[in-house]
């Protein structure tokens, strides 16, 4: 019990004794030290929750759904005392809760987030993480005293620092907390900014081309290509999270990520079932429709485990392969190209092709190299970011398209 708290009820007793229990001004007086006192007990439960503390259970009785466990938390009568088990920092901890009074909104919130373990490996040798003192295997509880629950929570912690600051690390170590001063080094990520160039470059291009061309069919589905590609290219990468960033940002990014990656990659196919001359699988019905629901099962795995559900319950590999599926798509739609190359029996018209064809080979090759970069040596782009600059050599493919178109 609070100071004030026992003052309130030295108060009611004196009144009650004196007598005066019915006069307005005492009875005015005395209303306004409870709300005072229920007040500082809410600010002070407040401050008992860390961000991102994970609700367990609600009166001895377990919730995995932030639906239901609101529920029954509005359920809880007036003055009657809610027991919360909460995890904070891989750890357990109990806390009471009183509802004093009718209120729309308790002081916290409730995320049906899927709980991450943050396991740091691969240090790199004399890096600012090394010269700190973590090693390989501590769990990352907290940065800067923000529990951290999730890939893009530490992401973004990391993120809003400036060059050369420090930050604090909270980690656990076989069970002991240990706390170190971390300086935060930034490296350019070459790799997100070639595909964006690439997105870029096929927005201006199909500008350019279908204004030379208007009235050309094929210039119109290359400049359709063009805005899509920027879309998918422009979004593949994302950095945000409702704990941290304003809500109109997280769902402005995850709705644009969505919608890219629902309705680019079909289209990366028909266009090159277009060109350079039509397939004759458009002429099946059932061809482009089944496109589009192969790619929406395909990235269902991504969109289940970029919302933090994971109802699906999927391996990593069934993640992984759903999130490079839209590369997939586009290196199928290159490969279709390529056997339209060389099965075309017009010499000019593969003549006129062959900057196309040069510049995907030589953009395919500078992918390959940055995957068998990556496994062998990933700390390239920490040690050694020049290594990654074989990739902007895909930039070259946008105007090879508009050349030939």
């Amino acid at each position: 019990r609070t100071e004030n708290d026992i003052k309130t009820q030295k108060l009611q007793i004196y009144i009650e004794a004196e007598g005066h229990i019915d006069d307005t001004l005492l009875k005015d007086a005395l209303n306004s030290v409870e709300k005072s006192v229920i007040q500082e007990m809410i600010i002070v439960f407040k401050q008992l929750f860390g961000t991102l503390d994970l609700l367990l259970g609600i009166n001895g009785r377990l919730y995995n759904n932030p639906c239901i466990a609101e529920q029954v938390l509005h359920e809880i009568a007036l003055g009657d005392t809610i027991q919360l088990q909460l995890d904070r920092d891989n750890k357990p901890l109990s806390l009471a809760y009183v509802r004093w009074e009718e209120e729309e909104h308790y002081p916290f919130e409730l995320h049906g987030r899927h709980p991450l373990t943050l396991i740091i490996r691969d240090i790199v040798p004399g890096g600012s993480t090394d010269r700190a003192g973590i090693e390989d295997g501590d769990i990352l509880l907290r940065i800067d005293n923000v529990s951290i629950r999730s890939y893009y929570g530490a992401q973004h912690l990391i993120n809003i620092h400036p060059a050369e600051s420090i930050a604090s690390f909270l980690v656990d170590r076989n069970g002991e907390l240990l706390e170190y001063q971390v300086e935060i080094l930034k490296t350019f990520n070459f790799n997100y900014f070639a595909k964006f160039l690439l997105g870029l470059g096929f927005l201006l291009v199909g500008y350019f081309v279908v204004m030379a061309r208007p009235e050309g069919t094929i210039q119109r589905k290359f400049a359709r290509f063009g805005i899509l590609a920027m879309l998918f290219f422009s979004y593949s990468t994302i950095s945000t999270g409702e704990q941290y960033d304003p809500l109109w940002t997280v769902y402005f990014l995850v709705s644009m990520l969505f919608l890219a990656r629902l309705i680019v990659p079909p289209v990366f196919i028909t266009f090159f079932l277009h060109f350079p001359r039509k397939s004759k699988l458009l002429e099946r019905k059932w061809f482009v429709p089944s496109l589009w629901l192969i790619n929406a099962v395909l990235t269902s795995p991504f969109f289940d485990y970029i919302s933090g559900y994971r109802i699906l319950d999927l391996s990593e590999g069934w993640i992984l392969f759903s999130i490079i599926t839209p590369f997939l798509f586009f290196l199928t739609g290159l490969g279709i190209f390529t056997y339209s190359y060389f099965t075309s029996p017009d010499r000019e018209q593969r003549k006129r092709l062959r900057p196309i064809m040069q510049s995907a080979i030589v953009g395919i090759l500078a992918f390959i190299y940055i995957a068998i970069l990556a496994a062998t040596y990933p700390l390239a782009i920490f040690l050694k970011p020049a290594l990654l600059l074989p990739i902007l050599l895909v930039i070259g493919i946008p105007p090879a398209f508009g050349y030939s178109i």
